[in-house]
């Protein structure tokens, strides 16, 4: 089995490889362009990268998580762009854990094709303006009507939320003793009632496009409701974070391995005292820890382990930030650091890193408590 994994994830960094190295590097729009590439999405969707991770029942290529992990950092460590592999892992992370994980036969059959070509691009919408995604300050509803529901609301910090054709929406549909129930419903852009924001400009992770959504009196059929009914936030919500934690880890490690390499061909090129010599190991072995930390953890939500109970994604967090202060030292002290392509991901990592702090201290927390609360 152990052989098998290695082969499949081989075989995925290898061909994503060649695509980020043919026609995502060297494109300087990605980074200072304000619009989304549209030309390179779709060259993805031909190249079949939106097949990984989908069963092949479907259209897909197949592959599990530690497959999706690796793609995610061969993109970035060849491409050298981090935010094109965010949108490409959240699309991916929607079409297998929402769509696949919880849509019904009908839902999967009509949908994961299209995703798999690529033609459907689906973003998840939850957090909403003003308190992103807390379940106690949502206030977007879902009112049922007859055989039917009306939703209305807004929804925020949308990742491919200006370029989805597709919104799985998270709403408020029954509230009891101060505690709301959520559901989740999918909802097409050409939905009446719903609008789509303009793209929120960030300075950060582009070409990666973020934006909100408004529903205005939405009318949708039942057949829209995507899972059990009430339960979107325990059984979506939660676990999504993590598993979006788990892929994000593979694109890191990307960024992570381009400044690496960067660093060798820099110390390559002067005389580079013991110092950074014996700090260049150290950070490569301290990566290539990480990389079977996160493969290891991928397997483990292939083998049906809950995201929420994989403690190795909070404990690569901590790495990851160390790893990149010591890649900035060694850049910065090489004279290496003014290139700007690990300059980019220098700032795109640090950018990710305060984001995602918050969320993964709280999940520290939680990992803590039960701890504490279970008996060995």
């Amino acid at each position: 089995m152990t052989g098998d994994l290695h082969a499949e994830t081989r075989r995925v960094r290898e061909r994503f490889t060649r695509f980020a190295a043919e026609r995502i590097a060297g494109r300087g729009d990605l980074d200072n362009g304000e619009a989304f590439p549209g030309d390179l999405w779709r060259r993805m969707g031909e190249a079949g990268l939106f097949r990984l991770g989908i069963p092949k029942r479907y259209g897909g290529s197949g592959g599990g998580w530690p497959a999706l992990v690796a793609a995610g950092e061969a993109l970035v460590a060849s491409g050298g762009n981090l935010g094109l592999a965010l949108s490409w892992l959240v699309q991916q992370a929607v079409a297998r854990f929402l769509v696949h994980g919880f849509g019904n036969a009908g839902q999967r059959g009509r949908l994961l094709p299209e995703l798999a070509l690529g033609r459907l691009t689906v973003a998840f919408a939850v957090s909403e303006p003003g308190h992103g995604a807390h379940p106690k300050h949502l206030t977007t509803r879902a009112e049922r009507a007859g055989d039917r529901f009306r939703l209305t609301g807004e929804k925020a910090y949308l990742t491919n939320g200006p370029i989805a054709d597709l919104y799985v929406v998270v709403a408020v549909t029954s509230e009891a003793e101060g505690r709301k129930r959520l559901t989740a419903f999918l909802v097409p852009r050409r939905t009446p009632g719903l609008s789509v924001a303009a793209p929120t400009p960030l300075p950060f992770l582009r070409p990666s496009p973020h934006g909100g959504i408004e529903l205005v009196d939405c009318r949708l059929p039942g057949t829209a409701v995507l899972g059990e009914a009430g339960t979107a936030y325990e059984t979506m919500v939660i676990p999504f974070g993590g598993v979006e934690d788990l892929l994000m880890t593979g694109a890191i490690l990307g960024a992570l391995s381009r400044l690496e390499a960067r660093a060798v061909e820099a110390l390559r090129a002067g005389e580079p005292d013991r110092t950074l010599r014996s700090e260049l190991g150290t950070v490569h072995a301290l990566r290539e820890m990480l990389t079977g930390v996160a493969l290891a953890a991928a397997a483990d939500l292939d083998r049906g382990v809950a995201p929420s109970g994989i403690p190795q994604t909070v404990a690569g967090f901590p790495l990851a930030v160390a790893l990149l202060e010591r890649h900035a030292a060694i850049l910065s002290r090489t004279g290496a650091g003014e290139d700007p392509v690990p300059a980019r991901l220098q700032a795109d990592l640090t950018a990710l890193f305060s984001l995602s702090r918050r969320r993964l201290i709280a999940r520290q927390e939680r990992l803590g408590a039960a701890l504490i609360s279970n008996p060995a």
